[in-house]
């Protein structure tokens, strides 16, 4: 195959292209602040935090979600069976998805919306519609309330100790064209212990209670601001919250039975080909032959579907990301990937974006070992991992490769702005701050931090 990949920005102009990008925007907080201007003046505001308020009984959950292809599907959750959809004034009656059963007392209903279309309404709520160039896309991931057994509880009823609900607030308020979830949605496993008020009265489980509770009613502003991009993480696998998923966000047509593996499928985002990849059965640190043979045959559709790129991968589980084994910083990678025969994307592929280690990072590798950027949004509301933010370079982990990698211990979301030279990747977090502000060109990133 003949490459088209576009060459490499010369490092001096892209610090000078960073520069002069954020010399356009205001800069915000404290000195350190004003040193890392972010894509969005909304985005740097703290706003206190917003507890997730319970939906009212009989409230239907309605949303569009894209999928192969970038096939736009309208679906609602809904008690009371399947309500009408109004397509540019016409009503048009929606399509059963998955009906009641016992955990799950409510059906989920679905329409595909068809090209051109203006407007779409369930009763009288306006549902977004996608941009076919979208300008600016919010990455979230892990974002349940750590309820398991043997660990610690999280306290579901504070919204400081779970901030998904605000960084949900805070993510509308920076007004996205698309929202890219990097899995893991319920984290509520285990019921809270006894006399423990932080998390009374939860639900726990793969049910349609603890579903709403941890995804659906804290996710509502985002639900409402634009579509999205959903990606199933290892919560979701059928060990743990298979049914949810498949029944309530996968894109795929309903399965008969929890499936272990999922095709890959691309989304156009303008003039990028999203690759969207399932990894929620990979191995972390070990693999076996069947793992291996599996996402060998998922790797070769994702490198037919990204074809020359520019192209992204979006799947769960990162490539590589900072971890810190016995107080050592190292870097980690997802073990079925290289024994599948992968120790690297795809090279159309210019940027990984994953959840997985709930922390935020990105990380960038020298031109000559071919790796894309990595980013990592893993930060959105369950339990933060025990790593310290920290800037390290490749002597900093063992990787030569490795010329910088990021890591923050921090509540909030990361986003991607269209430059007319690339994107803008920050992370704003929940307290006001964005401590790195990175320009991308190609695979090609810039950071100030």
């Amino acid at each position: 195959m003949v490459s088209t990949r576009r060459p490499r920005v010369p490092a001096l102009l892209m610090v000078g292209l960073l520069a002069m990008f954020l010399s356009l925007f205001p800069t915000v907080g404290t000195s350190q602040e004003d040193a890392t201007p972010s894509a969005s003046p909304v985005a740097a505001e703290a706003t206190p935090a917003v507890a997730a308020t319970p939906a009212p009984a009989g409230e239907q959950h309605a949303w569009v979600e894209l999928g192969p292809g970038g096939v736009v599907i309208a679906r609602v959750v809904s008690p009371t069976g399947c309500p009408e959809i109004g397509i540019d004034g016409v009503a048009y009656s929606m399509e059963l998805r998955a009906g009641p059963v016992d955990d799950h007392p409510v059906s989920v209903c679905e329409t595909v919306i068809p090209p051109g279309a203006s407007s779409v309404k369930v009763g009288e709520r306006d549902l977004p519609l996608p941009s076919p160039d979208p300008q600016r896309i919010l990455l979230i991931g892990d974002t349940g309330c750590r309820l398991k057994n043997g660990e610690p509880t999280q306290a579901c009823n504070d919204p400081a100790a779970w901030p998904f609900a605000t960084v949900a607030q805070q993510g509308s308020a920076w007004q996205p064209d698309l929202i890219v979830h990097v899995g893991d949605y319920l984290y509520r496993e285990a019921p809270c212990p006894e006399g423990d008020a932080g998390c009374a009265g939860s639900p726990y489980g793969d049910t349609w209670a603890t579903w709403e509770a941890d995804f659906f009613v804290p996710a509502a502003p985002l639900l409402d601001t634009a579509p999205w991009i959903v990606l199933r993480g290892n919560h979701e696998d059928c060990s743990r919250s298979g049914e949810g998923w498949f029944r309530y966000l996968d894109p795929l047509p309903m399965p008969v039975t929890c499936r272990d593996y999922t095709d890959p499928y691309s989304v156009e985002i303008g003039d990028i080909t999203a690759v969207v990849m399932d990894s929620a059965t990979a191995g972390d640190v070990t693999s076996d032959d069947a793992m291996n043979d599996a996402f060998r045959e998922q790797f070769a559709v994702v490198e037919r579907l990204a074809g020359d790129g520019p192209a992204w991968l979006l799947t769960h589980r990162p490539f590589w990301s900072l971890a810190s084994v016995d107080d050592a910083e190292t870097e980690w990678t997802t073990a079925t990937y290289v024994g599948a025969g992968y120790e690297q994307p795809p090279a159309a592929i210019d940027m990984v974006i994953s959840g997985h280690i709930h922390l935020a990072e990105i990380l960038e590798f020298t031109e000559a070992s071919g790796r894309p950027v990595q980013v990592i949004a893993g930060n959105s509301g369950t339990n933060l991992e025990s790593m310290d933010s920290g800037v390290y370079t490749g002597t900093d982990v063992g990787d030569d490769t490795l010329l910088r990698g990021m890591r923050y211990h921090e509540f909030g979301f990361v986003g991607l702005e269209r430059v007319d030279t690339g994107w803008v990747v920050t992370m704003p977090m929940v307290d006001g701050s964005t401590p790195v502000s990175c320009l991308v060109v190609g695979r090609d990133p810039a950071c100030v931090s």
